[in-house]
């Protein structure tokens, strides 16, 4: 949610270009880190940096398209995520059966390298407005970005540990009962974005 305010305040390119740095350099901390702690910010980095990347890049993506195939174009990018998620596990697992967990972290910083060099091709193209958006367009809604996080984490913890809890177990109720409770100020915070902001 704070990287769609980012792209709406700061602009689309701007937004998907601090994001794509953000994940690269979070993937040479995963690649040279010394210990699980450092592996684990790491991947909390990247996490940061591709909460940057995903709205932003729904504006790349339109990038010299016609009215007329935008529709064509959103499904290509709506695809790469099933193709993404599809391929990364059979890659990853390849590259630990080699004894080589360490370059499965070297695959996203040479993809992401690359796709930070093809943006800066577009802001040197001037086929995406690098250039702020409007400027009253506000700043986020702290509380509601919290709820909104709390609300995904605590539900996607008790689908993930409600076998192990169980069901009925208190843990897994509690997580699902404080997500609930999150939804209504995070549905607030969308609605605000929805009405105040626009796309750079």
């Amino acid at each position: 949610m704070l990287g769609g305010v980012a792209a709406a305040r700061f602009g689309t390119l701007r937004a998907f270009q601090v994001g794509a740095v953000i994940f690269a350099s979070a993937s040479i901390v995963c690649v040279f880190a010394p210990n699980v702690a450092i592996l684990v910010a790491g991947r909390a980095l990247q996490g940061v940096g591709g909460a940057f990347v995903v709205p932003a890049s729904v504006a790349v993506a339109l990038v010299g398209w016609p009215d007329s195939r935008r529709a064509f174009a959103m499904g290509v990018w709506t695809g790469a995520f099933p193709i993404g998620s599809t391929t990364a596990p059979i890659i990853s697992s390849a590259l630990i059966t080699g004894g080589q967990w360490r370059l499965i972290f070297v695959v996203p910083l040479g993809l992401m390298l690359i796709t930070l060099g093809l943006s800066l091709m577009l802001r040197a193209g001037g086929q995406l407005n690098a250039a702020a958006g409007a400027a009253e367009v506000a700043l986020p809604d702290i509380i509601g970005m919290i709820a909104g996080t709390f609300a995904t984490a605590l539900t996607a913890l008790g689908l993930v540990e409600g076998n192990t809890w169980g069901w009925t177990n208190w843990k897994t109720i509690g997580a699902f009962v404080i997500a609930v409770v999150c939804n209504p100020i995070t549905a607030g915070f969308a609605a605000d974005i929805a009405g105040g902001t626009r796309v750079a």
